[in-house]
């Protein structure tokens, strides 16, 4: 189930302002309803705020699902797409859980994900590397779409992603969580 959410909120920024800005401007928001970030993308950015959800962030782009995001870019000037997630994610911490069932087709994605893609020392917060391949692959799903991803890249429109982390209540970069897990891979020297 897919659903479009728009607010607006007064509030200037206080993170991720070297991509997003100090001025009001209308964004496309892709999260999760489990992870709860309407509310809190709502108080720390200023503009227009719109809300594409879907569990674990895991879209089904179809065509008429495509149709109806670039009307609404098109429709109210978005001019940034972003993807937030909470390290907190529900799907996230099952991904790592044995025995459990599949339910979803984010499920089935976070498995190839977990295999494929989290190779850190265990002492590096694999649930962060987790969140970031996931972020950075659905990221690329959406540009790979033929219609709403070549809309996106035709408009010069940028697409972001964050993991949001709710004790220090910052939002880092895939680029700082991916550089993090090197950077600790690099003094594991056995």
């Amino acid at each position: 189930m897919y659903t479009i959410h728009h607010c607006l909120s007064t509030q200037r920024p206080r993170d991720m302002e070297s991509f997003l800005g100090n001025e009001p401007t209308s964004r496309l928001f892709m999260v999760c309803p489990t992870d709860g970030m309407e509310q809190l993308i709502r108080k720390k950015f200023e503009g227009e705020a719109f809300f594409y959800t879907a569990l674990g962030l895991y879209f089904e782009f179809e065509i008429q699902s495509e149709n109806d995001l670039w009307q609404l870019i098109v429709n109210n000037s978005v001019k940034q797409v972003v993807f937030v997630s909470s390290i907190k994610n529900v799907f996230y911490s099952d991904a790592f859980a044995r025995n459990r069932k599949q339910c979803y087709s984010i499920d089935e994605a976070l498995d190839k994900t977990l295999k494929s893609n989290i190779k850190h020392p265990s002492f590096v917060p694999n649930i962060h590397l987790l969140a970031a391949k996931h972020l950075e692959n659905q990221k690329q799903r959406l540009l790979s779409t033929g219609y709403l991803g070549y809309q996106i890249v035709q408009a010069g429109i940028p697409v972001e992603a964050y993991v949001y982390k709710p004790q220090t209540k910052s939002f880092c970069s895939l680029n700082e969580v991916n550089a993090r897990g090197s950077l600790l891979n690099d003094f594991c020297a056995n």
